[in-house]
């Protein structure tokens, strides 16, 4: 693997700058994501309301698979970047050979389980026969391009580790490009093109992301022949993937928390109808767009503590997060002014719906001045699995969401309706953030004193 030990140059130059750099290549490559998220979002607008409510009942269980794969991306991300700490390049080979071991046998169990319990899971989450139609059709080609979604975001978060946000970033970007082209035309039909509506949005998706798999597995294989299995005996195998499990089911359950929240909070927001929960929808993309910038910081901060943890180098550490936490919340000061201006526009472009419009226009208003606080939650957690604290990382997000968000929602609902659902929202925001930030803070430094005393 040409050059990985010599991009392990994290414990050195000036942490804030370092941090920026490595997220600004991340933030063009999940905006391109999102961009594909939202592009499906415009075009099966375009469709009307109860496609559109129909792609927003999609959402938790997309996003349960999405973080099933981030979670065994963070697991390899972090083996691998410890590996390339320790110049062990070979040990490098094996983890990524068995990550993608691991990954083909999860993906094979996930698609045979979902597969016969579709219609009931999303009958559950509140889906009527008006929408579970759509919603069928959309799924049933979306499950079984689930290979497409699980092996690229191992091999970025591979090339990740290695201190390559930009290759990534590139990969992520050309999907994108490949779903925003051929949504509308399998959704529309124009020209030759057949009329598939939203199992046209499903089989793009589908394209795009089998775009990203070719060009992640060539580019891990053949340019930094990180895929190879010399010395991988059984053994040695089961050895990889149970160090995998154990940073990486924290990660996944932490990052199935969102999925599994929104799914309760959609179910919540059913109660006020099909315009509510596309409203609630709408608002969930465009959400994922402001976060943008805080998952690249968090996405780069997994690398950076860990490198930084291993090395001793506790102050560096700090400085990271401190700095990522800062951008943070000025990337949120900025929205707030844009939401308070344009909220009303910005919920215009993905429906001409009047009740949408003003769902989304509302959860706009009340949610996003809490978005600086979320992002600082986002890259504590992954900090914590950067410290090798995984069970940590978990247990920020689950007290965010089922400590303050879902029990305050049940409550302020009563009060104010859908509205007080949304302010639920802030008020686990700012209170998580604050508390995620103090934690590591604390854990840091017991980290420290702990290997001082040692010393």
């Amino acid at each position: 693997m040409p050059g990985s030990t010599q991009r392990a140059t994290l414990t050195s130059g000036d942490p804030g700058s370092q941090v920026f750099g490595m997220a600004v290549p991340m933030l063009a490559g999940i905006l391109g994501m999102v961009a594909f998220n939202l592009a499906d979002t415009y075009f099966v607008g375009r469709l009307g309301t109860i496609p559109l409510a129909a792609m927003s009942f999609t959402f938790p269980l997309v996003f349960v698979v999405n973080s099933i794969a981030l979670g065994l991306g963070v697991g390899t991300s972090t083996l691998v970047s410890r590996a390339i700490g320790s110049g062990d390049d070979g040990e490098v080979r094996r983890i990524v050979t068995s990550a993608l071991m691991f990954a083909f046998f999860l993906v094979v169990i996930l698609v045979s389980l979902l597969r016969p319990l579709l219609e009931p899971i999303f009958i559950s989450l509140g889906a009527d026969q008006q929408t579970l139609p759509y919603i069928l059709d959309y799924m049933n080609i979306w499950l079984f391009g689930m290979p497409f979604v699980v092996f690229p975001m191992l091999g970025n978060n591979a090339l990740r580790a290695t201190g390559d946000t930009r290759t990534p970033a590139l990969i992520m970007i050309i999907g994108a490009t490949m779903n925003v082209i051929i949504d509308p035309l399998l959704i529309f039909g124009p020209g030759p093109f057949p009329v598939m509506g939203i199992k046209g949005a499903a089989l793009a998706t589908v394209i795009g992301r089998a775009t990203t798999l070719s060009i992640s597995m060539t580019i891990i294989s053949r340019r930094e022949r990180m895929i190879g299995f010399h010395g991988l005996r059984p053994a040695v195998i089961l050895g990889i993937w149970k160090r995998l499990i154990f940073v990486g089911l924290p990660a996944m359950a932490t990052n199935m928390i969102m999925p599994v929240s929104v799914g309760i909070i959609t179910r919540l927001i059913s109660v006020y109808g099909p315009a509510a929960v596309a409203g609630f929808g709408v608002a969930s993309r465009i959400e994922t767009f402001v976060l943008a910038f805080m998952r690249a910081l968090a996405s780069v901060i997994v690398p950076f503590v860990g490198q930084n943890s291993a090395a001793r180098e506790y102050g560096r550490s700090v400085q990271g997060l401190r700095a990522a936490s800062l951008y943070s919340m000025l990337w949120g000061l900025l929205w707030v002014a844009a939401v308070i201006l344009g909220r009303h526009q910005i919920a215009g472009i993905f429906s001409d719906n009047p009740e949408v419009v003003e769902v989304t226009s509302l959860y706009l208003l009340i949610v996003t001045a809490s978005y600086g606080f979320h992002g600082v939650l986002l890259i504590v957690s992954s900090g914590f699995n950067g410290l090798n604290r995984p069970l940590r990382s978990a247990m920020v997000s689950l007290t965010r969401m089922f400590l303050l968000y879902i029990p305050l929602a049940l409550f302020l609902r009563y009060l104010f309706g859908v509205a007080g659902i949304f302010g639920a929202a802030f008020l686990a925001n700012v209170a998580g953030g604050i508390f995620s930030y103090l934690w590591i803070m604390h854990s840091i430094h017991e980290e420290e004193e702990r290997y001082i005393q040692s010393q």
